[in-house]
């Protein structure tokens, strides 16, 4: 029998949130371990930082201790804490949350923990009863109708958590302090009323962070990350227009009283990035706002657009210089000379001016616990030092465990080295909790052992499956009929040819299984030992949450409306290398929505590309047969040399010159003179979201040819003012990826390893790159590869909604 936490997926994912984006693992359940003191003290001492959670008839409180739980009859130290109780309304978690410094006491069968302020909170396990004073409860809102007997109480180790008594503090001041600043800014007024919108001109170096910064500013005030101003990395500059941004609060709010101006980047070649002379032309007003950079010519007073007389309003008011953080060391001497002789040019205009560091999160020296004080200290990660007990195992040898055992998420109960190598510490913390991997690491070896029944004092296993980790493969040797696992002084087989003597550090095999496992033929040193609970990545619990999300993003995508009703359908064109899965993705969208799985668009594995025609596909849904706010437009792939659909007829497609059912020709672009060409087309024709489509698999090994023709078909989507982001497919044919890891497979470390790839061999930015698992060889839907297709669609309407509030004002 499996152990798992009571905590929906919805609220275990707001308290890791809460926290700072921690791991919880679950270390004790009172229904499962016993209701007593004792109990809990075995398996929660000295594992780190700890989440104590008591579920209430009508409510679940918390409290949160960093440092770690306390030890039976002894009165801590006062502890940096909180507590908070926890609600659910819409599907939407609600925290309420006191901070405190308990001085928390273990005594007989009580625990209690006191607070300074006198507000105090107590339980007593052996009868589920909990104590919780009229004002602390008042404090953390909850309702005085809570009876004295709890449900259940859980206590976690928090992974992730730095120990520094400030954290707590910060992280509980970053909520309260993010909306008092987004309150200020929305009720802020310039100076004497003298203008309506402050202009702030983005000044720095390519690749620095400009662009990505309006569009984080934007985000915040969107509720979703936003792509209106184009991002990425290329050896120049990705933008070329000079940009005036306003950013509205919220998709039908009001404008800020503030404007963002993009500019192109600095850049030290000579006749490369930003010219120098345009630059006081910005700060007085002179230039408009799509005007065209040219490197090697600056704006004059002949220009059709150059302002000749600007007022305060047209003016520059405040200079941010965006530099990158991990960069400032190795600016060139060309590049700083510039960025002074910028400097003297805002000082001459007599404006305002900030240096804006950016990528601190990149940043090694700078902790994301920093944030909020950045002004007053610099945290280096070598000053800080984790306290949450985490295992020996690499991320891939944790991997390679997880789906051999069956797709199974581990969780550390016990190490030898922090709990002592002994059988009764390791029994009290690893006894009734499911299946379990012991993990023996040795001088030049790692093994261990899988049990899949709980460990039970005095009861026989009826089988373990004893394993050596080699590399990138498990070999395993099955034993049957073993007594007393875990008790006694070593495990213990029959024969007593096998036992791990933890008190002596021994590991000894048979000599054929060492064999077989090809093992070191003499005693194996044990250099240290863990236990982890197995669990399933894809349980109950996890199952009915993604089917919950799934429903409710077939409902935002139904009800979704693209801006400013200027248009009734947005038209989502899919570009990339033939094979890499537009069709499929087509199909895959289409399949959600009939609730089977359709093949429309023809798909399969011809070098040349299955589609030849430039096709639109609207989409219906099954139930009302109503069409979705969205068309599917795929193009025929793009081909090595001239191969493949030809770069003219991409841009007679995004100016939306193309009909749908159109022969596409790699030799032969579409004219004016064809007798289906589109000669004035509206905006409803035109295309509004570029995906770019990749296999997952083949990004290492396109050639340079197919880089240079991505990159050259990216810039002329950004010459005609489309937004567009890049979709990963076939992710879940990656190597060692299972369905399991599809729940949270941005976190994924082999799919964190090809997102940087994307973004350094193609120039996407890593916020612009999405994944799915397209349905290719499935008979039925599944809700997990649904969540993550509906997701990047959902994602791309977003991306359509910027390009049409990025749209000239007529």
């Amino acid at each position: 029998m499996e152990v798992t936490t009571r905590l929906t997926w919805n609220e275990e994912r707001s308290l890791q949130k809460l926290l700072g984006n921690v791991s919880l693992t679950l270390l004790y359940k009172s229904t499962v371990h016993g209701c007593s003191t004792e109990d809990a003290d075995q398996r929660c001492t000295d594992q780190g930082s700890i989440l104590i959670m008591i579920y209430l008839s009508d409510a679940i409180f918390g409290v949160f201790m960093l440092g770690n739980y306390p030890k039976l009859n002894n009165s801590g130290k006062p502890n940096s804490s909180f507590c908070f109780s926890l609600t659910e309304k819409n599907n939407i978690i609600e925290t309420s949350f006191l901070k405190v410094n308990f001085v928390p006491k273990i005594s007989g069968k009580e625990p209690v923990i006191f607070s300074l302020d006198s507000d105090t909170f107590s339980i007593v396990p052996d009868k589920s009863t909990h104590n919780i004073q009229f004002n602390l409860k008042e404090k953390l809102r909850v309702a005085n109708s809570s009876r004295a007997t709890y449900l259940e109480c859980e206590i976690f180790r928090v992974e992730g958590i730095m120990v520094d008594p400030s954290y707590i503090p910060r992280i509980m001041r970053v909520t309260p302090h993010r909306n008092k600043l987004l309150s200020e800014l929305r009720a802020y007024k310039p100076h004497a009323d003298m203008v309506s919108k402050i202009r702030i001109l983005l000044l720095g170096p390519v690749g620095s962070g400009k662009s990505s910064f309006f569009n984080s500013v934007k985000s915040i005030f969107q509720g979703h990350v936003t792509r209106q101003a184009i991002v990425g990395s290329d050896s120049t500059s990705i933008t070329e227009q000079y940009r005036t941004y306003s950013v509205k609060d919220g998709k039908y709010g009001t404008f800020l009283p503030f404007v963002l101006c993009d500019s192109m980047g600095l850049d030290e070649t000579e006749g490369e990035g930003l010219c120098m002379d345009d630059i006081p032309h910005i700060l007085r007003g002179h230039v408009p706002d799509r005007y065209q950079f040219n490197p090697h010519k600056p704006i004059t007073p002949k220009h059709p657009n150059f302002i000749t007389s600007p007022s305060l309003k047209d003016r520059i008011h405040c200079v941010a210089y965006v530099l990158d953080i991990n960069s400032i060391n190795n600016l060139s001497s060309k590049m700083v000379a510039k960025l002074k002789q910028v400097h003297k040019e805002v000082l001459n205009c007599g404006l305002a001016h900030v240096a804006l560091l950016t990528k601190v999160s990149n940043c090694n020296e700078v902790l994301q616990d920093s944030f909020l004080n950045m002004n007053t200290s610099m945290t280096s990660q070598s000053q800080i030092e984790s306290m949450a007990v985490t295992t020996n195992l690499t991320w891939w040898q944790k991997k390679i465990l997880q789906n051999h055992f069956g797709e199974k998420r581990l969780s550390l109960l016990y190490k030898a080295s922090v709990h002592t190598f002994s059988r009764h510490h390791l029994l009290g913390r690893c006894s009734n909790q499911g299946p379990t991997i012991t993990v023996i690491y040795g001088d030049n070896c790692v093994t261990g052992v899988y049990v899949q029944e709980s460990y039970q004092e005095q009861e026989e296993i009826s089988s373990v499956i004893i394993f050596a980790l080699k590399e990138t493969k498990i070999l395993e040797y099955k034993i049957r009929s073993y007594d007393s696992l875990l008790f006694g002084s070593q495990f213990m087989s029959r024969n007593d040819d096998f036992c791990i003597n933890l008190h002596n550090q021994k590991l000894s095999i048979p000599s054929d299984v060492r064999k077989k496992l090809r093992l070191p033929q003499d005693h194996i040193s044990i250099q240290e030992c863990e236990v982890f609970r197995c669990e399933d990545l894809l349980d109950e619990r996890n199952i009915k949450k993604i089917i919950e999300l799934r429903n409710c993003l077939l409902s935002d995508l139904k009800a979704y409306k693209p801006y400013g009703d200027l248009i009734q359908e947005i038209r989502i064109l899919l570009l990339g290398p033939t094979g890499a899965g537009k069709s499929s993705f087509f199909n895959s969208v289409k399949s959600i929505y009939q609730g089977y799985v359709t093949h429309q668009a023809l798909v399969g594995t011809d070098t040349a590309g299955i589609s030849q025609k430039y096709r639109t596909y609207s989409i219906r849904e099954k139930k009302d047969g109503n069409a979705l706010p969205f068309i599917l437009c795929d193009s025929m792939g793009l081909g090595e040399n001239e191969g493949g659909l030809c770069m003219n007829d991409i841009v007679n497609i995004l100016k939306g010159h193309i009909p749908d059912r159109y022969e596409n020709n790699s030799l032969k672009p579409i004219t004016s003179n064809h007798p289906n060409y589109i000669d004035s087309p509206l905006l409803k024709d035109r295309i509004h979201c570029v995906a770019f489509v990749f296999d997952a698999n083949s990004i290492e090994h396109l050639s340079e040819e197919m880089v240079a023709k991505i990159k050259r078909t990216r810039r002329e989507v950004i010459k005609c003012g489309v937004m567009h982001i890049a979709l990963l497919t076939h992710v879940d044919t990656m190597n060692l990826i299972t369905k399991g890891d599809l729940i949270d497979i941005y976190r994924c470390m082999p799919v964190k390893i090809k997102l940087n790839q994307v973004n350094r061999k193609l120039g996407f930015a890593l916020s612009d790159i999405l994944v799915v698992s397209n349905y290719t060889s499935e008979w039925s839907l599944d809700p997990v590869k649904d969540v993550l297709i509906l997701s990047a669609l959902r994602q791309m309407l977003w991306t359509a909604d910027d390009f049409l509030e990025d749209l000239p004002l007529q």
